[in-house]
């Protein structure tokens, strides 16, 4: 997941739309999911979310999400110096994603954001009720929904949970 500007979109006088940034969405199974069938191996279009001023003002869903309860997998943000500008687009992404993840019962193992905007992407969760994890609430499946974020090249990680009960 990365982000692109789309200069030239709705940029015209009195046009109160531009700059409109595009997040194009891919994925890819793992090598070692093809035991059971044959899956391609090369990245899969998703879905594309087009944001002005960090809200979602379009989106194109290529196609839905083949997963199964039994796979998990990984997101990663793809290192582009345009991603530091705009971190609330990448996290209002991000948590869509991770909504249409958990809606298909499958396990998000990790989010992996460059280490130069890992802060930044752990302080714009918050706003989408996604808290540090510091204790497991009881109550089963559904009422901890988490995210982990790790950052590369470094490894520092963090735990996050959803809670929109105002207990924080």
């Amino acid at each position: 997941m990365s982000l692109s500007p789309m200069d030239k979109y709705l940029k015209y006088g009195g046009s109160a739309m531009n700059p409109v940034m595009r997040v194009p969405i891919e994925y890819r199974y793992s090598p070692n999911r093809n035991f059971r069938k044959n899956y391609p191996l090369d990245r899969q279009k998703y879905e594309e979310i087009w944001y002005h001023d960090g809200k979602a003002v379009g989106l194109k869903r290529y196609q839905y999400l083949n997963l199964s309860s039994e796979e998990q997998g990984a997101m990663y943000v793809v290192p582009n110096p345009k991603n530091g500008e705009y971190v609330r687009e990448l996290t209002n992404a991000i948590v869509r994603l991770v909504l249409d993840i958990y809606a298909r019962r499958t396990i998000l193992a990790t989010i992996v954001v460059p280490q130069d905007y890992f802060e930044n992407f752990a302080s714009a969760l918050t706003q989408y009720n996604f808290f540090k994890l510091t204790v497991v609430y009881p109550g089963g499946p559904g009422n901890n929904m988490s995210i982990h974020l790790v950052s590369e090249p470094q490894g520092t990680e963090r735990y996050f949970y959803y809670d929109d009960s105002g207990r924080r």
